[in-house]
């Protein structure tokens, strides 16, 4: 329609009207161009503001997992330096009994969980991390991830000793007897303290046990340190 206006304006030499024409075509272009922008900056927000919401609820997550996993590993460890305490003064106290049961039980566990934020996974594998629009943030991200990643590494080199060949704590203890069907962690019924304190190996095994445990302490604690980061710069005023 345009198109045939301008041609008639210029056969009948309306060069004004052209003029005019060649305006309205070039507003109009740009215009469109413009609304095209504002629509594709307005979507980008949009995703912004969803993969925020995003990696908040993430590490809202991964906070609450990691502290109860601290508190776990912390108990843990506290159990096992009350065995090592009751086998140095060759008997058990009235008031150790429960945790000298706790570590024969759970002394070779550990926290398994996901650690890592799947949103921002996510923004790696797709080249997107523009959508973090924060500096700060970005970068806490980025600190965070490669903390993970030694911690979860230097978990894992310890896993297999302490799931094979470390220590059969439960050697010196009577547990529970398991059924047929039977799921769950057996309970501890008795112990031998004075044939733990003749066992040299088994001494000898569970100072070692008690120094990787806490070591797995540590990179859980580095890690909570990573989330922290990450928590202050999304709360952050921009």
């Amino acid at each position: 329609m345009i198109l045939r206006r301008v041609i008639d304006h210029v056969k009948s030499q309306a060069w004004t009207a052209v003029f005019l024409d060649f305006v309205i075509v070039v507003v109009g272009v740009f215009i469109g161009i413009q609304v095209s922008n504002w629509n594709g900056a307005r979507h980008e927000r949009a995703e912004q503001n969803q993969v925020e919401l995003r990696l908040r609820d993430d590490f809202h997550n991964l906070y609450a997992a990691l502290s109860d996993a601290l508190l776990m590993q912390e108990k843990i460890i506290l159990s096992l330096n009350t065995l090592n305490t009751a086998i140095e003064r060759g008997r058990a106290l009235d008031g150790e009994d429960e945790a000298i049961k706790y570590a024969l039980v759970y002394g070779r566990a550990y926290p398994t969980f996901a650690r890592k934020s799947a949103t921002y996974s996510e923004l790696i594998s797709s080249g997107r991390l523009n959508l973090i629009r924060d500096d700060a943030l970005r970068a806490a991200l980025a600190i965070y991830n490669e903390r993970i990643d030694n911690s979860l590494y230097n978990i894992q080199q310890i896993r297999e000793p302490i799931n094979t060949d470390l220590l059969n704590l439960s050697r010196h203890a009577i547990l529970t007897p398991i059924s047929k069907g039977d799921v769950g962690i057996q309970s501890v019924l008795s112990y031998d303290m004075a044939a733990m304190v003749q066992d040299e190996e088994f001494r000898r095994k569970l100072d070692t046990l008690t120094i990787m445990q806490t070591w797995i302490y540590s990179n859980l604690a580095n890690q909570k340190n990573a989330i922290d980061a990450v928590k202050q710069a999304m709360e952050a005023p921009r």
